[in-house]
């Protein structure tokens, strides 16, 4: 129960190497970037409510790129063996080209049950990146066999819609596997 607050710093989000050296380039990442999220969890009587918010803020390493400003809030609600969640996250016309109208947003809600060693879930994810819109459900089950061994399966179906165009995709994702934890 109570606060958490985090921050973060990463001078540029692109840098990569290993022990023979430092990469360093300007490729359009984004630099100087702050990251900050606080939380708070607590229980009102059998109601168990999560909220968060995250924010992460930098510039653009090219000029003509738009800098980042991003953020997100989130939210869940338990109550007995019953969790809803929510979240809303905009990165407005963040990496995007100074000018065009291409902004980025997303939602979630999603709803899971736990009973004894057994679980399931559903979550819907809605984003879109100016005209383009994705959106998944993911259908969820998990059972706990033994101490550190729960099988699962879950099941994504998504549709990619580009918007203006026939380049629109749509599938179904099954992931059936074991988490092992010792």
């Amino acid at each position: 129960s109570g606060f958490q607050l985090g921050l973060s710093f990463t001078p540029d989000e692109g840098d990569g190497g290993t022990a023979s050296g430092f990469t360093g380039n300007n490729n359009g990442d984004m630099e100087n970037v702050i990251g900050a999220g606080l939380n708070w969890s607590g229980d009102f009587d059998a109601i168990g409510i999560q909220l968060g918010a995250v924010g992460q803020f930098g510039s653009a390493e090219v000029s003509g790129t738009e800098d980042l400003s991003a953020w997100q809030l989130g939210s869940v609600i338990s109550f007995g063996s019953v969790s809803i969640a929510g979240s809303y996250g905009d990165l407005g016309d963040s990496g995007q080209a100074v000018g065009s109208d291409i902004d980025t947003s997303f939602w979630t809600a999603g709803v899971a049950y736990a009973q004894d060693v057994w679980g399931i879930s559903a979550t819907y994810l809605d984003s879109e990146v100016g005209s383009n819109d994705y959106t998944s459900l993911v259908l969820g089950a998990d059972y706990s066999l033994a101490p550190g061994l729960t099988p699962y399966i879950e099941a994504t179906f998504f549709e990619a819609d580009e918007g203006g165009t026939t380049l629109d995709n749509d599938g179904t994702i099954v992931l059936v596997g074991t988490y092992l934890n010792f």
